[in-house]
């Protein structure tokens, strides 16, 4: 009998359990979203957690690494985020860890996380997306070599896109607005003292180099012919010392060259088609109503 009365208690308490984690999740996914909106993303962060102990949602998932983007907790993000490749957020948290690499400047991961690259199932705005995506880590490291492939690509389902021609045509200016590789730079400044830094249109570190090797080079010369010799040598020594860092001063000066080309291109690209948003993959309507 007591058997039957303790079950009878445990079923009719099920419905007021129910009852109060529904009122609880709702009441928590409007705190969330309040907390969201005001940009306090690391409590956001710690009350989705609680809420997932109620909710199962696998947009929650997402919606927290979100949250750590925005934050700036790149490392995090890169370091931790492992989602499941047949998950239906898959490609929005390839993009979400990509960028992720971008801001910490690791190109070359940021590129081939995003794997082999496909547009078939694309419609014509999302495919764009997705291709602008898999081209920034490209402009800003400089390396245009893939480009052709990828234009190849994506033309199978972007065609005549306007926004698809024009996005070309900006590729292949940026490919042309390309410094000079940073070992001509050094053998330039190699040949004559400034020249690399004076091609990178560095003109006061161009002097300075030519001033820091001539300088005492003449010295030295002078020196020797008024007999002179150790001060002669000690010139000479430090001739070459300045020398050597005016060598590595043009492969230095094409280096920053290159990267403020890099960085600018991509300025222009982000200015003209968007930046990257991983907020519009939440589904605010669905998750946190």
């Amino acid at each position: 009998m007591k058997k039957i009365i303790f079950a009878l208690i445990i079923l009719l308490s099920i419905p007021v359990y129910s009852e109060g984690k529904d009122v609880f999740a709702g009441r928590q996914k409007k705190f969330i979203k309040e907390l969201f909106q005001s940009g306090d993303y690391f409590n956001t962060i710690a009350e989705t957690r609680r809420l997932q102990l109620y909710d199962n949602d696998p947009e929650l998932e997402y919606f927290i690494y979100t949250c750590y983007y925005l934050a700036g907790q790149y490392r995090t993000v890169t370091g931790q985020y492992k989602p499941a490749p047949d998950s239906n957020k898959y490609l929005p948290l390839m993009l979400l860890v990509s960028q992720s690499f971008i801001r910490l400047e690791d190109y070359t991961s940021a590129y081939s996380l995003l794997g082999p690259h496909s547009y078939a199932g694309f419609e014509q705005t999302a495919a764009f997306n997705f291709l602008l995506r898999r081209v920034e880590p490209l402009v800003l490291a400089g390396d245009f070599e893939p480009l052709d492939s990828e234009l190849k690509d994506a033309s199978q389902v972007l065609g005549s896109y306007p926004d698809f021609i024009q996005l070309k045509q900006d590729l292949e200016a940026f490919r042309e607005n390309q410094g000079i590789n940073p070992a001509a730079g050094a053998v330039m400044s190699a040949v004559i003292p400034g020249l690399g830094q004076l091609w990178s249109g560095r003109l006061i570190d161009a002097f300075l180099s030519l001033a820091s090797v001539a300088l005492p080079a003449a010295g030295g010369i002078y020196m020797k012919n008024q007999g002179h010799a150790g001060t002669a040598y000690t010139l000479f020594f430090f001739t070459g010392v300045f020398y050597a860092g005016n060598v590595y001063g043009g492969y230095n000066s094409a280096m920053r060259d290159n990267r403020e080309k890099c960085i600018d291109n991509h300025s222009q690209m982000i200015s003209r088609y968007g930046r990257y948003d991983p907020v519009v993959y939440i589904k605010f309507g669905s998750v946190f109503n």
